[in-house]
């Protein structure tokens, strides 16, 4: 009970500059999300987004034993994209 009344007094804004590097982090996040391929990105976003590998292979047509190696892959692809993209900022 105090641990959950600490949380709830604790202040989750953020300076300006962290919004500004926040706003920066997620429009890079989705400028990639849009360049994958789509089942990548569906794949990306049903794993974070806490779904099974049941649901995943259900909803792209992948086979439940390869949703694993695919998110894999597209997490190696969006990892990759993110360097190149970062990269290019400097």
């Amino acid at each position: 009970m105090l641990r959950e009344s600490k949380v709830r007094e604790e202040s989750w804004e953020f300076s300006s500059e962290e919004s500004v590097i926040r706003k920066e982090d997620t429009n890079m996040v989705h400028r990639i999300l849009n360049y994958m391929p789509e089942r990548d990105r569906t794949c990306l976003i049903m794993k974070f987004s806490g779904f099974s590998y049941d649901e995943i292979a259900r909803a792209t047509g992948v086979r439940k034993a390869s949703v694993g190696t695919v998110i894999a892959r597209a997490q190696a692809r969006f990892r990759d994209r993110m360097l190149e993209m970062k990269g290019s900022e400097f």
